[in-house]
């Protein structure tokens, strides 16, 4: 009888680079939501200008994950592929969370209903300094019904917009960040 061979293993697809993903991940979703805490706490729009500083620090979390893979796990070396598996698992995790965790902070009476209402409040003010731009270009329909949608604002929607903006934001540091980081 004929022994059957085995294919041969992916040497770039290891356990360890979805447990660094993973941990880095929820670990940037915490961090994330802190942040929009504190933007609340300080009476700022959690959701307005002061939120691009997420973007710097959920790259740190990228650059981190990779880094210490490739010197800690990898004896200083990184592929292509290893950084992609990193940074989607990573992405991945931290946007389920993230979202799910702002789902459940926004939906609470206090600091949600506060935080929703001050995101709508800059949202109408930037909605009346921009009426005539708008109407412009969408017609006065189009003007009435973005009014509307600021108005029927409500934690499910603001939640998955914002995980959907970490999502694609986490799909650009992440080939961003394996190019950098990667060492033959």
């Amino acid at each position: 009888m004929k022994e059957q061979s085995q294919s041969p293993k992916l040497k770039f697809l290891r356990p360890d680079l979805f447990k660094v993903g993973a941990i880095a991940g929820a670990i940037a979703a915490f961090i994330l939501i802190g942040y929009a805490m504190v933007l609340h706490g300080l009476n700022l729009n959690s959701f307005g200008r002061w939120k691009n500083i997420n973007f710097p620090l959920y790259g740190l979390f990228f650059a981190g994950a990779m880094t210490y893979f490739r010197l800690k796990l990898n004896d200083g070396k990184m592929k292509g592929p290893q950084g992609i598996l990193i940074g989607v698992t990573l992405n991945s995790v931290a946007t389920t969370l993230y979202g799910f965790l702002l789902y459940v902070l926004l939906s609470t009476k206090g600091i949600g209903q506060a935080i929703i209402e001050r995101h709508k409040a800059d949202l109408k003010i930037i909605l009346i300094e921009g009426k005539s731009v708008i109407i412009e270009s969408l017609g006065e329909a189009g003007y009435e019904e973005n009014v509307k949608g600021v108005e029927e604002l409500s934690a499910g929607v603001l939640a998955v917009d914002q995980a959907i903006g970490l999502l694609f934001l986490g799909f650009f540091l992440t080939f961003l960040f394996m190019l950098i980081i990667k060492k033959k």
